[in-house]
Order: C-alpha cells, then structure tokens, then sequence
C-alpha cells in the first residue's frame, strides 16, 4: 500500500472519531496518549483515547474499551464505536441512563495500532505482533509459531526485541486513567476478531493454564453473562490456545503486584476481558474469501450491521456489570473477603 492510501485510509478512521467526539461535545472528550512507533520511513500516526462520560462520574466508577491492536481487525474497531455510539443515544435501545447522568464513565482506546489500521496489516510499522509483545514468556503448551516468535518482523506474530511504543502507551494509559483510587471494580474489554467460527470471551491468562487470582470473580461474572448470552464461549483464554506476550497478561501481573503492597480495605479488583469475534464461519459461507487477509478478520460488508448488533447487548451488559456501589462491593468481598 502506498504512503498516500495510507494517509487516506487513517483519515476515514480520524474523521469517524472527530465527528463523534463533536456530536457529542462536553460528554466527550479526546486526548492524544502518543504517536505509534515510527516505521522504517519515519511515519508516525496519533494513537487517540476518549474520555466519555460527565468528569465527576470518573471518579466514581470507570470501564474501559480498547480495539484495533491489530490493525486488519476493523469489524472490532465498528463494533467498539457502535455501542459507545448507542449508549448515548436516547432514541436507542442500548441508551445508557447512567451514563448520561453521571454515575459512571468509559475510557476508550478505539484505536491502539494506528499504522496497522492505515496499512492494513496485522502487526504495527515495524511488524510487530502488539499482543505478542509484552515480554511475558508463555509456560509449556503454546502453539509454536502462532503464540508468538523472535525470528523476523517479515513474518507474522513477531514478538519485537522491545516494548513498543502502543504497548507503553496501553500500560501508561491503564495507569493514568484507568486503575487509580481505592477500593475500585476496574473492567476493561479489548476487542478483536478472526479466530473461530464462534465468539469468545476470555479472561487472563494467556501464557499459563494456572488459574488467576481474581478466578472466582471472573467465574462469577462469566456465570452471570452466560445466563443471558449462552451463544458466547466463556472462558479462561489459555483454555483456547496459549500465546506469549499477551498485553493483559502483563498489565495484570503488574496490577496485582502493586495492591499486594496494600492493606485489604484499600486493594482495587481489575478485570481485564478480551472479546474475540468470530468470523471464519464466514469463509466457509465463501471459501473465495481466503483468497484477500482481510476477509479473514473482518465479515462481508452486507452482514456488518448484523456483527454490530449481535455484539451490542454483551458490550451493554459487560460495562453496566458492577456499575452499581452495591455489585463493586459484592465483588470486591468475593475477591478479597
């Protein structure tokens, strides 16, 4: 792809998020976290985040979004506007209320591999996998090649030698914005699409089968999701497949060991979800889609609109989840006693 196409392809995506954050001026605000990690011609895209919600509502209760680690997989980036779009729209039925009112707010990243997205490419500028790229070496049971590797940025699912500049920012913006204060319920959904023929929702770990120390909090929310999307497959993610370097994996190992350093009534509870849209039953509807990557990740551009409201109601309930004083305290007590 030339440099103009991908200039042109980025500012279509640029465009959508400013028309949002206009429409909804005073709700929504947007703030550049950095720029991605240059590319071996020195090109370098915004990588942006918004602030959605009345100020005072962050310090009450956050949940965060991200999508587009991997540049290919627009159909996530659709589906993570699309219910931010809904929720504060009064003539929809995914309205958000509370939101509106300030009881709650969402940080978003909609866009974390912004090179990826203009160039259409899996990895970032300097072809590498960002959710391979964390450091964290998977235990025995990943899936060689796939679950990550150091043998060339030519070839896909290439780990990097360094934390690359959209993880950093990913890390920093956890940090900054969303895993502050005490005594927090603190959900974040990372979005994307491409692997199986159903949807999956995943939590932490992804480089060992060892279960997580919030595991009854994740089995109790996983419990409660089920009951009303039993088409989701719901899980622990290395319970699917094992990979190194997975992004979430690290920010929750790190997030763990700093509340170890506090007392119990000050400890916070982070649940980090990965949502993984599946497309392929796409390509045995159309075999001739195989023939273009992206078709791999992304649905045929008539079934759109029915990716984008399959998807809404999880999202809907995922944010809404312990939106409530009584249900942060209830999974606070199950996690910590």
């Amino acid at each position: 792809m030339s440099a103009t196409s991908e200039i042109l392809h980025f500012d279509r995506w640029e465009r959508r998020l400013l028309r949002f954050v206009r429409r909804h001026e005073g709700l929504v605000r947007i703030r550049q976290l950095d720029f991605s990690t240059p590319t071996r011609h020195g090109q370098r895209w915004p990588i942006y985040m918004l602030e959605i919600g009345k100020p005072a509502a962050f310090r009450r209760h956050t949940v965060s979004l991200v999508s587009g680690v991997h540049g290919l997989e627009t159909i996530a980036i659709r589906i993570h506007l699309d219910i931010l779009k809904n929720m504060l729209n009064p003539k929809s039925a995914w309205y958000s209320e509370r939101l509106l009112k300030g009881k709650f707010g969402i940080n978003s990243i909609p866009i974390l591999n912004p090179a990826g997205v203009a160039a259409e490419t899996r990895a970032n500028g300097r072809g590498v996998d960002l959710n391979r790229n964390s450091g964290i070496d998977a235990e025995a049971g990943s899936i060689p090649f796939f679950g990550g590797h150091h043998i060339s940025p030519a070839l896909p699912y290439y780990r990097g030698r360094a934390l690359q500049r959209e993880s950093r920012a990913l890390f920093r913006f956890l940090s900054d914005y969303a895993l502050k204060g005490r005594r927090q319920v603190h959900t974040a959904v990372d979005l994307h699409s491409g692997y199986g023929s159903q949807n999956y929702l995943w939590w932490p770990y992804s480089f060992s089968k060892k279960p997580v120390y919030q595991k009854a909090v994740f089995e109790d929310m996983g419990a409660r999701l089920k009951a009303r999307h039993a088409d989701y497959r719901i899980e622990p993610m290395a319970a699917s497949y094992q990979t190194h370097g997975d992004l979430w994996d690290r920010a929750l190992i790190e997030f763990e060991a700093a509340q170890a350093k506090l007392s119990a009534r000050k400890k916070s509870l982070f649940l980090p979800l990965t949502l993984e849209i599946g497309t392929w039953r796409e390509l045995r509807k159309n075999p001739v889609r195989l023939l273009k990557k992206q078709n791999i990740f992304n649905p045929p551009e008539k079934s759109r609109k029915d990716y984008l409201r399959k998807h809404r109601q999880l999202l809907w309930d995922i944010v809404h989840l312990h939106g409530r004083r009584a249900a942060r305290k209830a999974a606070l007590k199950l996690h910590i006693g």
